[in-house]
């Protein structure tokens, strides 16, 4: 009994002790909390999140642009598919010529063959020229059809059938010496243009020949 009382002495007196020394410490207020470190721990954290958002955005955009450039999934090994070609003709059937139908009681014969069966197809024949009859003269075309016709006086250019064109622009005329102005080229009597000859000039008109024809150009 006296160990068991001497130890709870001894604790009892260093009890007093440590309420003793903590009566004499002087009393010093508890510490304020950091708010620096408050918002550095608030700012990691906002990173953090930015972080994971970001990153989950650029998942989702890689995912969509893979899907959407992704091949279209191949075609099982056994389909075919039907290509589409080039018609085919149709044989041609050779048609026979039947014969025609016998009378009663007449003998049998050789039935005819093929060339027999097809007949000629008659052409009319061209009519012949009565003999002793002249030819008939050369037609020419008229001037609105590309070409100046016999006989007749034109006032202005003339087509010709080549592409040319013959247009008599002025006279100068008088009984020694007399010459026309075609196509801007001064003329006299039995000058070529257009492979046409001036024939004849006179005091408003030009007569012109070649090619079987005779036609004239007056002044407008």
């Amino acid at each position: 009994m006296s160990l068991i009382d001497e130890a709870l002495k001894r604790a009892q007196e260093a009890h007093d002790r440590e309420a003793d020394g903590a009566r004499r410490r002087p009393w010093a207020p508890a510490p304020m909390p950091d708010a620096g470190r408050a918002r550095r721990k608030r700012f990691r954290f906002l990173a953090a999140l930015a972080a994971v958002v970001a990153l989950a955005a650029a998942g989702l955009l890689l995912w969509r642009r893979s899907a959407a450039t992704s091949p279209a999934p191949p075609a099982s090994r056994g389909a075919v598919l039907p290509t589409a070609g080039p018609p085919t003709p149709a044989p041609l059937e050779e048609v026979q010529v039947a014969p025609p139908p016998r009378g009663v009681g007449a003998a049998p014969g050789p039935r005819p063959s093929a060339a027999e069966g097809k007949r000629p197809v008659p052409q009319a024949a061209a009519p012949a020229a009565p003999s002793g009859a002249p030819p008939a003269p050369p037609t020419f075309p008229p001037s609105d059809r590309g070409g100046p016709a016999s006989g007749r006086t034109y006032t202005g250019p003339v087509a010709l059938p080549g592409g040319g064109r013959l247009e008599l622009e002025g006279i100068v005329y008088s009984e020694a010496n007399a010459t026309a102005v075609i196509n801007g080229r001064i003329l006299g009597e039995g000058a070529s243009v257009e492979g046409f000859t001036v024939t004849r000039i006179e005091e408003s008109r030009v007569t012109l020949s070649g090619n079987g024809l005779t036609f004239t150009l007056a002044v407008r």
